[in-house]
């Protein structure tokens, strides 16, 4: 018996390698249009704030890899990533229109020996109105060859 056990284990060790190789492929890459803007709130460059591009038809099931977003410069301006940055220029978004999601983290001020809180809304200093796709104001259309978005106003 224990002679079996080690070819037992190759025969587990095949299949397990076999079953591996059965998960879903990796998701194919649409392709993007270089796509920039410029983010002010009140005014002002909204430097820092982190932008997310989320489908407007939430239910078209094409988003399996990547997904929009850009920071904000301390200019105000942005340009739309959604894979990767190469040589310094960003990829851009996929064809199509968007809801834009808006969030403008601050550091958390807490008292000295008090744990900040847990909850990244008080951080935000739009307190979450402009990240959740059922109130988010902002949209977008993206559209071949290069989309150079109007300036968003908050």
């Amino acid at each position: 018996m224990m002679f079996r056990l080690p070819g037992s284990w190759i025969v587990v060790l095949v299949v397990c390698g076999a079953l591996a190789g059965c998960g879903p492929a990796p998701a194919a890459r649409l392709p993007c249009v270089p796509t920039q803007g410029e983010l002010f709130i009140g005014g002002q460059p909204a430097s820092g704030a982190e932008l997310l591009f989320h489908p407007a038809d939430a239910n078209s099931g094409r988003w399996l890899a990547g997904m929009p977003h850009a920071v904000v410069r301390a200019d105000g301006t942005f340009a739309v990533e959604t894979y990767e940055t190469k040589d310094g220029n960003a990829d851009g978004a996929p064809e199509g229109e968007y809801v834009v999601l808006v969030k403008w983290m601050t550091q958390p001020s807490t008292p000295q020996g008090e744990r900040p809180r847990d909850d990244h809304a008080s951080y935000d200093r739009l307190i979450g109105k402009h990240y959740n796709p059922a109130t988010a104001t902002l949209r977008a259309k993206v559209a071949m060859p290069e989309t150079r978005l109007p300036r968003f106003q908050l």
